[in-house]
């Protein structure tokens, strides 16, 4: 149970980073999504 948690743990850590380092694209993704 432990290492499942520890493993989810560093699956979101490594989304959060790579979210935070991609911020520019996710934007631009985010307004092709969203444009009318």
């Amino acid at each position: 149970m432990l290492q499942k948690y520890t493993h989810t743990r560093y699956i979101a850590n490594l989304i959060y980073i790579n979210s935070i380092i991609n911020l520019d694209h996710v934007n631009i993704a985010d307004f092709i999504v969203l444009k009318p």
